[in-house]
């Protein structure tokens, strides 16, 4: 049986060191062999200074407190109505055979120009791959539409300054946030980020940036001979052995907005 994932309620590993993992590209199961086992997991987070992982800054220069720069990021004012250059941060690169699951928030740092709602954050995954979207329409994020962290009432802090935070319940983002969730594979299947500006001046200073909590997992391929209690199915149009117990199909790469299904 195939484990879940994009489960709201609970942000845990896809799979746990000595359990398996399919996988699943555009045109079905990724690799020399259908399946790999997990050798190791590991909480990640913090992908940056102060835990933000940039995506984009007008001023081609980390903020003060945010820096270095990851290579691999959009730069320079956004116009009104028009969108950045897609952003692909070097900070989630994986790898040879390693598995990163993770999900993300966005967060903004010192915009001049638009309100924060007027900003949009679209993924590709790989780059070339619209995600989240239907038929003819890509999907879009917006900060309007996530779930809070105490100290979201505000932006970003600039360097040495502190979150202003308001008393309210909250559960944290990762466990419900469940619709961002992306799985990155080796250097290959990478996200990129564009920022679209829908407001009525241009976005000509700050930065944005995301959030990441989620889990790294190395992989080895399970080779043939498959072990004897293996199970003979149809998957994916292909006749394959799979594990006697749950195991989960991660999703590597989308299939494109514009990608209607195939038999």
């Amino acid at each position: 049986m195939t484990k879940p994932i994009y489960q709201a309620g609970r942000f845990e590993p896809c799979a746990l060191p000595g359990e398996f993992i399919m996988l699943l590209g555009a045109d079905g199961p990724y690799g020399p062999e259908p399946f790999y086992e997990v050798q190791f997991t590991e909480g990640v987070k913090g992908l940056g200074q102060r835990g933000l992982t940039l995506i984009w800054t007008q001023a081609n220069a980390a903020p003060a407190g945010y820096g270095p720069l990851p290579s691999g990021i959009a730069s320079g004012s956004i116009a009104a109505g028009a969108q950045s250059a897609a952003s692909a941060p070097s900070t989630l690169s994986m790898g040879v055979r390693q598995l990163l699951q993770f999900r993300w928030n966005i967060h903004p740092l010192a915009l001049t120009g638009p309100v924060l709602q007027d900003i949009d954050v679209l993924v590709n995954l790989p780059a070339a791959v619209a995600r989240n979207g239907t038929l003819s329409t890509q999907g879009r994020f917006n900060m309007i539409d996530q779930f809070p962290l105490p100290g979201d009432q505000n932006a970003v802090p600039a360097q040495g300054a502190s979150y202003t935070v308001p008393t309210m319940p909250y559960q944290h983002p990762a466990d419900v946030s469940n619709l961002t969730e992306l799985f990155v594979f080796e250097n290959t299947f990478t996200p990129s980020f564009t920022v679209a500006n829908n407001g009525s001046a241009t976005l000509s200073a700050g930065s944005i940036g995301i959030f990441v909590w989620g889990w790294r997992m190395d992989l080895i391929p399970v080779k043939q001979p498959y072990p004897k209690d293996w199970i003979g199915v149809r998957k994916f149009g292909k006749d394959l052995m799979v594990p006697p117990r749950d195991y989960a199909i991660v999703p590597i790469s989308g299939r494109g907005a514009a990608t209607s299904g195939t038999v």
